[in-house]
C-alpha cells in the first residue's frame, strides 16, 4: 500500500481549520472584522469536511480497491477494522457527554451514535457529539464502500458514476428538497449529497501513478492551485461543486509533491495523525474552556478569539494523545493480561 503523508497533513490542516471555524461561529459575542478572514476564509473552512470525504475515498481505494476487485477481502476483516479504527474514541467522547448531560434522550441519541449506523436515519438531529454527524456519513460510505468499487471499476466508467452522481446531487437540492416531498432540504448530512465527493476521490486514486510522474511541475501544480484558490474566492461561487473541485486540486498537489517539507514532516504527520480526534472532540475542549470562564477573557475580539482558539487546538492534541496513545494502548495491554491470567473453561 502506498503511502502518501502530504495527504495526512492536509486532513490535520483541515481539523484545524473546521475548528477555527466552528468557534467563530460559537464565539457570537464579539463582533469581528469585516475583511476577508473572518467574513469569507475562515467561516467556509467548516466545508473542508469535503476534503475529508475526497481523502476518506482515496485512502480507502488505496487499502482495498485491488482487494475487493481481486476478492482477496475477508468482509469479517473489513468491517470489524471500520469500527476499531472509529469506535473507540467515539464511545468516550459518548460517555462524557452522557456523564455531563444525562438524560433520556441523550441515551437514545447515544445508542444511535455507538451502532455507527445513524446516518441511515432521516434528518437525524443529534446533540450528542454533534460534530459526529460526519462520521455516520463516512460509515455509510464504508458500508457501500463494495458498490462504490463497482461504481469505479475504470476510468471510464468512474467519470460517467461522476456525472451521474452530480445529476443526482442536483436533483437532491432542487426537486427531491421540495418542502411537500421533505421535512428538511438534502445537504451535506445526506449520501447522495456528498457522493460526488467521494466518487472524485475515487477518481483520483485512479489517476495517482500518472501524477506521481508530475514531481517535476510540482510548482506548476502549487501555482496552479493557489490560483484555483483566488479564484474561487474571488468568484464568490462557493458551490459545492467548486469547493469538491478546489480540493481535489489541492490534493493533486499533495499527491505530487508528496516530499513537500511543508506537507511531510513529523509534526505534519503528527497531527494528521490524530486529525480525526481532534474534530471529534474540539467542540468537548471548548466547552471545559467555556465552563472554566475562559472564552472571554480579552477585551479584543481579534485577540481573544485567537487565545481561545489556541487553547482549543492545544487542548483537542492534549485530550487526543493521551486517549489515543496513552490510555488505548494501557486499557489493551491490561485486557490482554486479564485474559491470559483467566482460567481457561
Amino acid at each position: 500500500m502506498d503511502r502518501y503523508e502530504s495527504l495526512n497533513a492536509l486532513r490535520g490542516l483541515g481539523a484545524i481549520a473546521i475548528v477555527a471555524a466552528h468557534l467563530l461561529s460559537t464565539l457570537d459575542n464579539y463582533t469581528y472584522p469585516s475583511n476577508f478572514i473572518f467574513s469569507k476564509l475562515i467561516p467556509i473552512s467548516s466545508d473542508i469536511v469535503f476534503l475529508f470525504m475526497l481523502l476518506s475515498a482515496f485512502s480507502m481505494c488505496c487499502g482495498y480497491y485491488h482487494k475487493f476487485k481481486a476478492k482477496q477481502i475477508d468482509l469479517n476483516h473489513f468491517y470489524k477494522r471500520r469500527y476499531s479504527r472509529v469506535l473507540p474514541f467515539f464511545a468516550v467522547l459518548i460517555a462524557i457527554d452522557f456523564v455531563v448531560n444525562p438524560s433520556v434522550s441523550e441515551i437514545y441519541e447515544a445508542f444511535a451514535n455507538l451502532t455507527l449506523l445513524f446516518g441511515l436515519l432521516p434528518n437525524a438531529d443529534i446533540h450528542v457529539v454533534g460534530v459526529g454527524w460526519f462520521l455516520g456519513l463516512i460509515f455509510i460510505f464504508y458500508m457501500i464502500f463494495p458498490f462504490f468499487v463497482f461504481l469505479i471499476d475504470n476510468k471510464k466508467r468512474a467519470w460517467l458514476a461522476l456525472l451521474i452522481t452530480l445529476a443526482l446531487h442536483y436533483l437532491a437540492t432542487s426537486y427531491f428538497s421540495r418542502p411537500e416531498l421533505v421535512v428538511k432540504s438534502v445537504d451535506k448530512f445526506n449520501i447522495v449529497y456528498c457522493l460526488p465527493a467521494f466518487v472524485m476521490g475515487g477518481i483520483l486514486f485512479l489517476y495517482k501513478d500518472e501524477l506521481k510522474r508530475w514531481t517535476r511541475c510540482k510548482s506548476v501544480v502549487l501555482v496552479a492551485a493557489v490560483f484555483a484558490t483566488v479564484l474561487f474566492f474571488a468568484t464568490d461561487q462557493i458551490t459545492f461543486l467548486a469547493k469538491t473541485t478546489l480540493f481535489s486540486i489541492w490534493i493533486v498537489y499533495a499527491i505530487v509533491d508528496s516530499n513537500s517539507i511543508l506537507l511531510s514532516n513529523k509534526f505534519m504527520n503528527y497531527i494528521g495523525s490524530i486529525s480525526m480526534e481532534i474534530y471529534l472532540c474540539h467542540m468537548a475542549i471548548y466547552r471545559l474552556i467555556e465552563k472554566m470562564g475562559a472564552v472571554s477573557i480579552i477585551d479584543s475580539a481579534i485577540l481573544n478569539y485567537v487565545t481561545v482558539l489556541l487553547m482549543t487546538v492545544l487542548g483537542s492534541v492534549l485530550f487526543s494523545h493521551i486517549v489515543k496513545f496513552i490510555f488505548f494502548p494501557k486499557t489493551a495491554l491490561f485486557i490482554d493480561k486479564y485474559l491470559r491470567k483467566s482460567p481457561a473453561k
